[in-house]
């Protein structure tokens, strides 16, 4: 993707741009995690998931369809911004399952949040791939 802007001069460069890329979603989910976990708490955490979801839905489009670099580094940022939902749901996990399952249960939610973050760009990769050669 980040080939495709041309923003690397040179071959070498198009890793230290793509490093950009990705650690604007940490840059905005460190700034806001704990906002979102306070607005869980209060408005409680079901409007929070539902909310984090929606954005990732929207901004991982958007950031699927950048059409330069500027573009796919905000979106990504603004996907961690708006991305409240790994606290919440841990923390609605242990609400709802008996004490006994928690150890279970958040350890398959950073499981499936893991395999997510494998088989997602994988997937969308293949599909890119797909998609141009044709």
């Amino acid at each position: 993707m980040v080939r495709d802007f041309n923003i690397a001069k040179k071959e070498e460069d198009i890793s230290y741009y793509a490093g950009f890329v990705g650690s604007a979603y940490m840059i905005g989910r460190a700034l806001t995690s704990v906002f979102w976990g306070v607005v869980a708490d209060r408005y409680g955490r079901k409007p929070v998931i539902l909310l984090g979801t929606s954005t990732v839905v929207i901004f991982n489009t958007i950031f699927g369809f950048s059409v330069n670099y500027w573009m796919a580094i905000i979106s990504r940022f603004l996907l961690g911004f708006l991305n409240g939902l790994l606290g919440p749901i841990k923390a609605y996990a242990c609400e709802i399952l008996p004490k006994e399952h928690q150890a279970l249960g958040l350890s398959a939610i950073s499981t499936s949040w893991g395999i997510g973050l494998i088989v997602g760009p994988a997937l969308g990769g293949f599909l890119a791939q797909v998609y141009i050669s044709t």
